[in-house]
């Protein structure tokens, strides 16, 4: 199912996670950030490989995503984690935010946390991601 190297790059990216999520714990601590940063942006590549990730970052529908992304990193960087947190989470969810939907719908049918996923939070959960996504792209048609 998955080579080496994208073993490698979905461990880089859970650490990734992991990391900024204790970033968030410890109330936007900078270091956590970094590094988790940099572990994501590590795996991306060796999961996809460096052409498909060319093509998935620098496409013209998704550059404002691309560029709050990055812009949220070099917040970071220079030491505005709180703003630079949230430029790139918004960055994220422009990029990522198709996946997420799809990512749902298989914890909702995973046997375990499957009943949890199906609560009523999380379907307006979704359908409010679905609504972000139509106005983003609708918005930025333009570029």
């Amino acid at each position: 199912m998955f080579n080496d190297n994208q073993r490698i790059g979905l461990g880089f990216c859970v650490f990734g996670a992991f990391f900024c999520f204790l970033a968030v714990l410890m109330l936007f601590d900078r270091g956590f950030l970094v590094i988790g940063n940099f572990l994501f942006i590590c795996g991306v590549p060796l999961i996809l490989g460096l052409q498909k990730t060319a093509k998935f970052f620098f496409k013209r529908s998704k550059v404002v995503g691309t560029t709050c992304f990055f812009l949220g990193i070099l917040l970071i960087l220079v030491r505005w984690p709180f703003i630079g947190f949230m430029v790139e989470v918004f960055g994220a969810l422009n990029l990522f935010g198709p996946f997420a939907s799809m990512a749902l719908m298989v914890l909702r049918n995973a046997p375990y946390v499957g009943p949890f996923f199906r609560l009523p939070i999380f379907k307006s959960v979704e359908a409010g991601m679905k609504t972000f996504a139509k106005t983003t792209d609708s918005a930025f048609d333009i570029l």
